[in-house]
């Protein structure tokens, strides 16, 4: 009993340093012995300029009756690579024979799609060394948890032997902060001045970490029309606090109305994802038809100036008035300015912008009070009323004059009694001395 467990201690003590061992230095992968010379006699594989596998057959013993070659490979390292990156598989070569038509194949295994590059064909001579280099691109949405085998082959018209295949167990990664824009698509009913265009934009974080407070901006730099929308976090697809993994992903619509005076051309619509971190960009064109801006018909809004003329003392004022009528059946806003009182008056509008609905008025009030010192002179000052794509002006008069007494009322009637008792007692008078001629005649 005591010897089977000295020698279970024994065995797991020896699984737990050759563990150690293989981790921290080299992961033993195959050896196997060949009575025939191989073709391949030395192979190295780099990735990114790493040493990450080789393979190398050597001849036993050329003393031995039966000549033997031990053929060993072995992987270095387990390359780290990333999504979306694009890696460089470098690999060197050393035959026992001259060799003909040879390329060098290299691909990726365990994705949906083929991963795979090849070199042209080369021929290959006893004992000199080759060096040839492929790219593969490994894709954006490639799953991070699964492990993938890189695989590399010298091929060639019959199979080789020999250290001519090199399997790699690699791992891929995340990018630490990453965005994606999976779709934009652009709808409206249809693209024409005046209307509002809408765009779904489906943002996905393929980093490994969460996405804070991701925004989506969206603008067409031709019409000066930009608006930015709040997307929120995206959680990392990876996460394992996280049981949603539609978390990673989201969808937001963005309106931007279309001006009424655009052109009929082809427009650039420019989107961009981004957080504090990164941000990421698309672009998509749209053809967009121009609209003949709207013109308000002759009647449609009606203009009446109600008093248009006054007189006006220096440091005094007056009101002119005009009338404005929506006759239209639609709503229209107004502003109103005036222009021609400086250096004599100054105007006040009541009011100088406003709406109106359909069958609505409102009359504006153009208060003009006379400088002190403004010069006795018939002035003309105009009001411009706009409204929609129009705008009409409308001459006013002021005339500037002297400041005159006004008399006082009880003094006017007190000067008309005292004239009136004049002229009372003047016909007294008169009255008394032809009655006293009448006296002394009929004395006589």
């Amino acid at each position: 009993m005591n010897n089977k467990l000295g020698l279970f201690f024994v065995l797991a003590l020896v699984a737990v340093f050759t563990s150690i061992f293989a981790s921290n230095y080299v992961i033993a992968d195959e050896t196997w012995l060949m009575t025939t010379i191989p073709d391949l006699k030395e192979m190295s594989v780099y990735v990114n300029d790493n040493a990450v596998w080789q393979g190398n057959c050597v001849e036993t013993d050329p003393n031995d009756q039966i000549v033997e070659y031990r053929c060993t490979t072995e992987q270095l390292l387990n390359p780290a690579i990333e999504r979306d990156e694009l890696i460089t598989v470098k690999t060197t070569i050393v035959a026992y024979k001259d060799l003909k038509e040879v390329k060098l194949n290299a691909w990726l295994s365990s994705y949906r799609d083929e991963i795979e590059a090849e070199t042209s064909k080369f021929d290959v001579f006893a004992n000199s060394t080759y060096t040839k280099t492929v790219t593969l691109r490994i894709p954006q949405d490639i799953d991070a948890k699964d492990d993938y085998t890189i695989y590399v082959k010298v091929e060639s018209k019959r199979d080789l032997t020999g250290t001519d295949e090199a399997r790699i167990d690699s791992s891929i990664q995340r990018i630490a902060d990453t965005l994606e824009i999976l779709s934009a698509d652009l709808y409206s009913q249809p693209f024409t001045a005046g209307n509002t265009l809408f765009v779904d934009v489906v943002v996905k974080n393929r980093g490994n970490y969460e996405a804070e407070d991701v925004y989506v901006k969206a603008s067409i730099k031709q019409l000066a029309i930009e608006r930015t929308v709040y997307v929120g976090d995206l959680s990392s697809v990876d996460d394992s606090n996280d049981d949603d993994d539609d978390e990673d992903t989201r969808q937001v619509t963005i309106a931007l109305p279309l001006p009424l005076n655009a052109r009929t051309d082809t427009y650039s619509l420019e989107i961009v994802a981004f957080d504090d971190e990164v941000s990421v960009y698309g672009i998509r064109s749209f053809v967009l038809e121009g609209k003949t801006p709207v013109v308000p018909s002759e009647g449609k809004v009606e203009i009446t100036p109600q008093i248009t003329s006054n007189i006006i003392e220096p440091g005094k004022g007056a009101v002119y008035t005009v009338l404005i009528n929506n006759a239209g059946a639609t709503s229209e806003n107004f502003v109103v300015e005036v222009k021609g009182t400086d250096g004599w008056a100054t105007a006040t509008l009541t009011p100088s912008s406003f709406s109106l609905g359909a069958g609505q008025s409102k009359i504006v009030n153009i208060y003009v009070v006379a400088n002190e010192d403004a010069l006795e002179a018939d002035n003309t000052f105009t009001a411009t009323i706009k409204y929609g794509e129009l705008q009409k002006q409308y001459n006013f008069t002021a005339t500037v004059g002297k400041s005159t007494q006004r008399i006082d009322l009880k003094a006017f009637l007190l000067i008309v009694g005292i004239v009136f008792a004049i002229i009372v007692i003047v016909l007294l008078i008169l009255l008394l001395t032809q009655q006293q001629k009448k006296e002394e005649e009929s004395y006589y």
